[in-house]
């Protein structure tokens, strides 16, 4: 409730890289909530809280997206991605 109520936009960066989960339960989770493995279904799950999606998949269930590379293997790709975001959530605000 707090975060559908926040004034900040809110994007959330898919956690699948070329279709994969790169680490953490995500496919068992999404199996067991009955949602498609993949950017569109990762922002069903979150419905109406997300404004946008980080992802390297051009479909986000409607969702704007802000298609990149998201394999974040170093700091320099963690960085990259951050920053990224950030100006995808700037740009969504404005």
């Amino acid at each position: 409730d707090a975060i559908a109520a926040a004034p900040a936009k809110v994007v959330a960066v898919s956690p699948l890289v070329n279709g994969e989960v790169v680490k953490g339960p995500t496919e068992a989770f999404m199996t067991w909530a009955g949602f498609e493995l993949a950017a569109s279904g990762i922002a069903g799950y979150y419905g109406d809280v997300l404004d946008g999606m980080v992802s390297d998949e051009r479909d986000a269930g409607g969702l704007p997206v802000a298609q990149l590379d998201t394999l974040m293997a170093d700091a320099g790709s963690r960085r990259r991605v951050a920053h990224e975001t950030l100006r995808f959530a700037e740009a969504l605000a404005s």
